[in-house]
């Protein structure tokens, strides 16, 4: 594999792998190829060193350089050692929560409500009230919801790890009230699992008038709220299914406000009877 050009493993990539991911990751991915395309398609892969990739990253942020490396990588594969993108050293990013206004959630659930698809506002509803994943919820099956006893159990899961989610109130009402059609929740016209909701989500978001808002936003949205609240950092983090707790300090400065109630209350502890 090694001795093909950089052009030819790209097509065999774009024409065999790339199909089977999500729209939105191809959409960005195509966008990548044609960089590296411009710049080191010619290029036989055993000849790209990583000082060359990185002579030939574009201008942009640690993130979008990240991305670039990656898209690379991708093409070599399980090249191992041979991957010039194992050893660039990746920027480090700065995480940005974003989560909604209370604005863009009342324009949002209306546009939602508004849409031609039927599902769009209980899985919104759902990702806004629990923080799962979208596959999460795409890939959900009726004998994994507990509509009695109000819990969601997570097999399949990004970090690996099988998780239990209390599901309440209006989310909870309208899983209740879907038609079971499948062993999905929210399954295709054939029975299977939805793989996207581009067809449903970008047309929305345009009629809401928001901008900059993904569909994993709703999740940083949930987590948002919950620490607004002043739910402890670590209940956040089970409840997102975070591996390690450190992943779920991105929302700690959002806590400031509970901690500052936490400490007026050590203060009248300690000197509330102070003359």
């Amino acid at each position: 594999m090694n001795n093909m050009k950089l052009n030819t493993a790209i097509n065999q990539y774009s024409q065999s792998i790339l199909p089977t991911k999500s729209l939105n990751y191809q959409k960005a991915l195509r966008s990548q190829f044609r960089h590296w395309s411009t710049h080191l398609g010619e290029y036989r892969l055993s000849r790209i060193t990583p000082q060359l990739v990185q002579d030939h990253l574009p201008d942009g942020s640690p993130a979008t350089r990240n991305r670039y490396v990656s898209a690379l990588s991708v093409v070599y594969g399980e090249c191992g050692d041979q991957n010039p993108c194992r050893s660039i050293k990746r920027g480090k990013e700065i995480w940005r929560v974003r989560f909604l206004s209370d604005q863009e959630k009342i324009a949002l659930l209306d546009a939602c409500r508004r849409s031609r698809s039927k599902i769009l506002y209980p899985v919104v509803i759902l990702a806004l009230w629990t923080g799962l994943r979208k596959m999460e919820i795409l890939k959900l099956e009726w004998n994994r919801v507990d509509l009695h006893r109000g819990l969601i159990h997570l097999i399949e899961t990004k970090g690996g790890r099988p998780r239990t989610i209390p599901i309440m109130g209006h989310a909870l009402e309208l899983i209740s009230q879907l038609p079971r059609t499948s062993r999905y929740i929210f399954p295709t016209r054939t029975g299977e699992y939805r793989r996207h909701l581009a067809d449903c989500w970008y047309p929305m978001i345009r009629s809401a008038g928001i901008e900059d808002l993904t569909f994993h936003h709703l999740r940083h949205h949930f987590a948002s709220t919950l620490a607004l609240q002043g739910v402890p950092l670590y209940d956040i983090s089970v409840l997102l299914g975070h591996k390690n707790i450190s992943q779920t300090q991105r929302y700690a400065h959002l806590s400031v406000g509970h901690l500052r109630g936490v400490l007026a209350g050590l203060d009248n502890h300690l000197f509330g009877g102070a003359p």
